[in-house]
Order: structure tokens, then sequence, then C-alpha cells
């Protein structure tokens, strides 16, 4: 299941929490994700409200879960189908990846018969980098006086990860102890 760094701070959810009045909502979406995984689809045909409560592990909400999930835009209702919205499409590389295992592997990808059919090549032919060899240079900067152009581009910055994990464990901690989660900003 691919959840966004974002997903706690995103407008959908702070409503979702607001409408519910209840820090642990979010959960409840996380659950819901975590059976559309489960089942393999985000389309379940007669879903009622008790068995949508009992998918999200919500018992004691002042409001139906479905009205709450419906408002907030996690689900869409088409008649008595309840669709988890967009979880094919943020999740589109895992349903790629169930679709090809089921036709046996890798799209495209040849079948043999597990025999050799020649002889191996001896090697790549490919020469080792003297940098690697002239001790005399330690690093490839050093070698070619500048730096690769990847490294100098922009690249993610895993303070976001990080932020986002100490978040959720925090959420974790604080629902084990249950204490009452805080769900304003940092000022």
């Amino acid at each position: 299941m691919i959840v966004h760094p974002d997903f706690f701070h995103h407008f959908k959810t702070r409503k979702l929490i607001e409408l519910a009045g209840n820090d642990v909502a979010p959960l409840w979406v996380l659950k819901l994700w975590a059976y559309c995984q489960i089942k393999r689809t985000s389309r379940f045909e007669n879903l009622s409200d008790a068995i949508l409560a009992d998918i999200c592990e919500c018992k004691n909400s002042r409001v139906p879960v479905r009205q709450l999930l419906l408002d907030c835009g996690f689900i869409v209702q088409d008649g008595n189908t309840t669709i988890v919205h967009d979880w094919d499409n943020v999740n589109a590389s895992l349903l790629a990846s169930w679709r090809n295992g089921m036709r046996g592997g890798w799209p495209g990808a040849k079948r043999t018969h597990g025999k050799p059919t020649g002889s191996p090549r001896a090697t790549d032919g490919q020469p080792t980098p003297s940098y690697l060899i002239n001790k005399s240079t330690s690093t490839r900067e050093e070698y070619l006086g500048s730096p690769r152009a990847s490294e100098s581009e922009e690249q993610p910055k895993p303070e976001n990860v990080v932020e986002f994990g100490r978040l959720c464990g925090e959420l974790v901690r604080k629902l084990k102890a249950g204490d009452k989660l805080n769900t304003e900003e940092p000022g």
C-alpha cells in the first residue's frame, strides 16, 4: 500500500479529523486502504455501514463512518458499489505487479526451457577506471575534477520521510497510552 508522506497534513485528512471530532480518524482510512490491498480491489458491492465500520475499526463515532468518508472524499458511492477514491491510481504499480504475477512474471519476459543455450562470455570487456587503480587520487572527483551531474542536482530530502515516520510513531505511542492527540499545526 502506498501512503504519501503528506497524508496526515492533507486537507481531506484534516477535514475528517474535524468532522469526526476524533484524532484517530486517519487510522480509519489507513485500515480501509489496507483492506483494499488484502482484497486486491477498491470496489465493494453491497458494503453495509456496519461492515464498513468494522473494516475501519470505528464503532463509537457520533457520525456514521460512511457519511464521514463520503463527505471528505475518501470514498464514492455508485449505486450499491462503494469505491475507495483514487486507491487504484495511487497504487497503480502494486496493481501492475499483481497482474504481471498472474501472468507468470515480468511483462514480455521470454520463457526458456532452463537449459544453457551456448557458451557464456568470459567478461563484459569493460576496463577498470584508472582512478580506482591509481591510489594517488582517492575519489572520482579528485580524478575528474568535478562532482557527478546527479550529485549537483537537487535530490528529495530524506528529512520529509524521517518526519513522516516520526509522526507515525508518535501517533501510535499516544494511541497505546490512551492520550488525547494534538491536531494543531506546530508553530
